[in-house]
């Protein structure tokens, strides 16, 4: 569970390698949550299995991504964080 560091943001996953042809499926817990609870990200990778994933955000109007955290994808594809 990550907690909620702001109350708009976008999220981003994406493969850590570049050029690589895996696509990423990202679920939330929750649509809306209020400001500090946490919200449990998760989905499915179409690639290889164990690709390295990063998660972003992006505060509404804000112009850079920020990293969050690292995850891995398990032998059928899944991640969770």
């Amino acid at each position: 569970m990550l907690p909620v560091a702001l109350i708009a943001t976008a999220l981003s996953i994406s493969p850590m390698a570049h050029g690589t042809s895996a696509r990423v499926k990202l679920n939330a817990s929750s649509q809306h949550v209020e400001f500090g609870e946490p919200i449990a990200l998760g989905g499915h990778v179409r690639g290889p299995r164990g690709s390295a994933l990063r998660v972003q955000f992006r505060a509404a109007g804000g112009h850079g991504w920020r990293f969050v955290k690292k995850a891995r994808s398990d032998a059928r594809g899944r991640y969770g964080i």
